[in-house]
């Protein structure tokens, strides 16, 4: 038998995840509880629905891990092959389980929807098994050891999944015994992964604890410290002595930690400066809005949002003169300002945000190619505004522009 050493592994089973139809949130979100609680996450697998492969690897996986968590394949269709993966991983059969079946019964009742018949394939349970309740959905959860490894089989739907991780597999599964893990993450912007490697670099040397790295998602940088230590106390402190020096190193760069987004961060400077904002996005298309409602409280200070598409939106609604539109084109800094600046003066806000630009595939031109997005910000005392050249797909684009335009007004907050 391998040495386990307090390692979890996570099997994501489901045809749709290898084809790319959805993305897989689940296993991050599993993993991350794990870390959290001190379980080293040795490996994440997705299979699709196989009855051979998924029994294949649930044998192979616990063989070599402590504790196992298996999403999907729980459902009451033919190709819903969990169940029988685990049975035939235990060597056991496969029976109806009484109070299982009375909890799908209940659910239906409940929704006044008549119980198919198919839904009572979902009340089987590996003998030597037991079911864990889904308060919220159709299909239980499982939990059975094999190998000597506690496994934990849970429905795919992400919903579903979260409650019934939390609420019933991580108190069972509690903290490692032995040893203890701390994770910060420091959300950054303004500043490239590069740079912001070169600065850290001799945080980030091979086999030193806390381990930091560093990962890049649409303009925001994360510096990811993870610290391990016997117990959870002096993780913390390990973790800590790095944070410092990061923060020290990168202060004007850090917008916030954890689950801390731009957005939120935005609207927290905002809250506390009694400030407000309104929007006039054109290629944007509302997403900079979405970003910032995203954030609970953000009623507070977001008063209303334009999505002026057109150059005769542009002229009613936030009164760009149509002179400037004909003599600069609509993607143009002199647009951009005077969106900034009409949205702020017809909303009465503290804060304009103007955001024009050719988003693509289509569009471009020599002089103005596609992904150059032109931001102005407008408030009380300037106007600052950046001109960019992204280079990415329409959605990319997007995306870059709004959490730019975020970004821009954020370190106009701090000044």
């Amino acid at each position: 038998m391998p040495d386990k050493n307090g390692t979890a592994a996570i099997l994501a089973i489901g045809e749709e995840l290898l084809l790319g139809s959805i993305s897989d949130t689940n296993s991050a979100h599993i993993a991350a509880s794990l870390t959290s609680a001190g379980w080293k996450v040795a490996g994440i697998l997705t299979i699709g629905d196989d009855l051979t492969e998924i029994t294949a690897a649930i044998l192979e996986l616990s063989a070599k891990h402590e504790i196992l968590i298996i999403t999907g394949g729980l459902g009451p269709t033919l190709d819903d092959l969990t169940r029988q993966g685990l049975a035939g991983a235990a060597g056991v059969e496969l029976a109806e389980n009484p109070e299982m079946l009375q909890n799908i019964k209940a659910y239906f009742r409940a929704l006044q929807y008549p119980m198919k018949a198919n839904n009572r394939l979902q009340a089987l349970l590996p003998e030597g098994g037991r079911g864990l309740h889904n308060s919220i959905g159709t299909a239980p959860g499982i939990a059975i050891e094999i190998n000597g490894c506690q496994c934990f089989a849970l429905p795919g739907v992400p919903s579903e999944m979260r409650v019934m991780l939390a609420g019933q597999v991580m108190p069972i599964i509690g903290n490692r015994p032995g040893g203890a893990i701390s994770v910060r993450e420091l959300h950054l912007w303004g500043k490239g992964e590069s740079d912001i490697g070169a600065t850290l670099a001799a945080l980030m040397e091979r086999g030193r604890n806390p381990s930091v790295g560093t990962c890049a998602a649409s303009g925001i940088i994360t510096v990811r410290i993870v610290a391990s230590a016997e117990t959870k106390a002096q993780a913390e402190a390990l973790l800590q002595a790095d944070e410092i020096e990061i923060r020290n190193r990168l202060a004007e760069n850090i917008f916030g930690a954890d689950g801390i987004t731009l957005a939120g961060a935005v609207v927290k400077l905002l809250t506390e400066r009694n400030a407000t904002l309104a929007l006039a996005e054109s290629c944007t298309g509302g997403l900079i809005g979405k970003l910032l409602t995203d954030v609970p409280g953000s009623s507070a200070v977001l008063t209303e949002g334009f999505i002026t598409y057109t150059n005769g939106a542009k002229i009613a609604r936030l009164g760009v003169p149509a002179e400037v539109l004909a003599g600069y084109g609509a993607v143009s800094e002199a647009v951009c300002r005077k969106m900034a600046e009409g949205v702020r003066e017809v909303s009465g806000s503290t804060f304009g945000i103007g955001v024009t630009g050719i988003a693509g595939p289509g569009g471009g031109t020599l002089d103005k190619p596609v992904g150059r997005v032109y931001i102005a910000i407008a408030g009380p005392e300037q106007i600052v505004h950046r001109e960019c050249n992204f280079l990415h797909d329409r959605d990319g684009n997007r995306i870059r522009a709004a959490i730019t335009a975020l970004g821009m007004l954020w370190r106009m907050l701090l000044s």
